[in-house]
């Protein structure tokens, strides 16, 4: 197959339909394993100064938790691509 024609399939595939992002079960996976729900709730109670500065004190153990955001990362380019 030469280029002039991948380049045509590729192009003609471009219009094809796809299913939506966050109908891939992957996504779904990856959207469970980043606590996508836990990230809408309020972390602490108020919003005022001495409650947002107290919380600091937890930034490491909410560091080491991470969030996951590579996959889902990964695969948004996928889907974006046409590659899923």
């Amino acid at each position: 197959m030469g280029l002039r024609t991948r380049v045509h399939d590729d192009l003609r595939d471009a219009g094809r339909p796809r299913a939506p992002l966050h109908s891939l079960p992957e996504v779904q996976e990856a959207l469970e394993a980043a606590s996508t729900p836990e990230l809408a709730l309020a972390s602490v109670d108020g919003d005022d100064a001495a409650t947002l500065k107290a919380e600091s004190e937890n930034l490491d153990a909410l560091a080491e938790r991470g969030y996951y955001n590579e996959r889902l990362d990964q695969l948004l380019v996928e889907v974006l691509l046409g590659v899923r």
